[in-house]
């Protein structure tokens, strides 16, 4: 299963000062780290997040975190910092013209959402 951190409220996806200093440690890095920066579906910002729990959340969030299938694609789409995900099947013109794998069959009528890549 693949995991991404989303804000689960208005406001903003935001990190504490505790959590970037974690993520930063599990990095083995001494330079800052911004959750601008982050991907999120970052295994070291799963993992804080995980560990933490609420400590994690920055000024105004609300973190959460979201499990889907592997070989499933998402876009985050936020409304005032609010954020929700579109799950998608990524296929090609070449899948397509002979036929999707059974996984991607599977995939498809479990998620509902194929996207052309």
């Amino acid at each position: 299963m693949k995991k991404v951190v989303l804000n689960n409220c208005y406001g903003g996806f935001g990190l504490s000062d505790k959590a970037l200093e974690l993520i930063a440690k599990r990095k083995n890095t001494t330079d800052r780290i911004s959750h601008w920066g982050l991907e999120r579906d970052d295994e070291d910002l799963i993992a804080v997040v995980e560990e933490l729990g609420t400590e994690a959340e920055g000024h105004c969030a609300e973190l959460i975190i979201l499990e889907f299938d592997e070989g499933i694609e998402y876009t985050i789409s936020e409304y005032d910092g609010s954020e929700s995900i579109d799950y998608y099947v990524p296929v090609t013109m070449e899948e397509l013209a002979q036929g999707l794998s059974i996984t991607k069959l599977d995939l498809a009528g479990k998620y509902n959402n194929l996207k052309l890549v």
